[in-house]
């Protein structure tokens, strides 16, 4: 919703939880971890590749899109 709880109205706040109070909400199968695990599978499917625990230094923009990714120096493209 964008804000706190006290910063809403209580229509705008039932609205945006109908799902849940009606049917319960839909979780992603095998939770959120499952959800990132599937992500991740694809991703290295199409020959991603996954930095853990780095810290981005720049994003290179070409033409506004991303084509690569400097992060400790090294070059990712």
């Amino acid at each position: 919703m964008g804000s706190t709880p006290d910063k809403i109205s209580a229509t705008v706040g039932i609205l945006s939880l109908r799902e849940f109070i009606f049917d319960g909400g839909y979780y992603p199968l095998n939770g959120m971890q499952g959800f990132a695990g599937t992500l991740l599978k694809k991703y290295l499917e199409y020959k991603g590749d996954i930095k853990l625990s780095s810290s981005v230094d720049h994003i290179m923009i070409q033409n506004g899109r991303a084509i690569g990714v400097s992060f400790s120096g090294n070059n990712v493209e």
